[in-house]
């Protein structure tokens, strides 16, 4: 199974005041335990989707280590995505990569 990584590139709708996807830059699939070699570009969110039959836990920075439990400078904590889920848009910084490792 996969983790399925989008780079997303937001747009402002302009009848009702949102933000939508306006492109999906960049798509990746990582193994549990793997790092998106693809980085964020400025302005982007980064959505996640889990093909996995169970929970994993994910994180995103510069250096992402899933395992994390208090964020630091080089990546965030752990955020859970329940089976077959996404996760919610995270707001990447210019250079970010995500990390997957499977809930121990």
């Amino acid at each position: 199974m996969t983790i399925v990584v989008s780079f997303v590139k937001p747009v402002v709708t302009g009848v009702s005041p949102g933000i939508g996807i306006g492109e999906i830059r960049k798509r990746e699939d990582i193994a549990l335990n793997g790092t998106t070699t693809t980085t964020a570009e400025a302005g982007e969110f980064i959505l996640v989707g889990n093909a996995e039959g169970s929970m994993v836990v994910i994180a995103f920075g510069s250096i992402p280590d899933a395992d994390q439990a208090t964020a630091d400078d080089d990546s965030s904590a752990g955020l859970s995505v329940p089976a077959g889920q996404n996760s919610e848009p995270l707001v990447a910084k210019a250079g970010d990569k995500v990390n997957a490792k499977a809930v121990t």
